[in-house]
């Protein structure tokens, strides 16, 4: 899965979810759905962390 570091940053702060980002091509993924799915639980609780961890996303020079 990737996206643009502010969109990462949008869906931790809970402004949207994973299914609205998927939808709205705002997160995407290469592989296999079934895959992608089936690690959807662990990959909320990283949605989850992103808000809470001190960080720097500014891009470097």
């Amino acid at each position: 899965m990737y996206a643009e570091t502010k969109r990462w940053l949008e869906m931790g702060k809970g402004e949207y979810g994973l299914m609205k980002a998927l939808l709205f091509g705002r997160l995407k993924f290469e592989g296999p759905r079934f895959v992608a799915m089936r690690n959807m639980s662990p990959f909320r609780v990283f949605l989850d962390k992103i808000d809470k961890v001190d960080s720097d996303t500014s891009p470097c020079p």
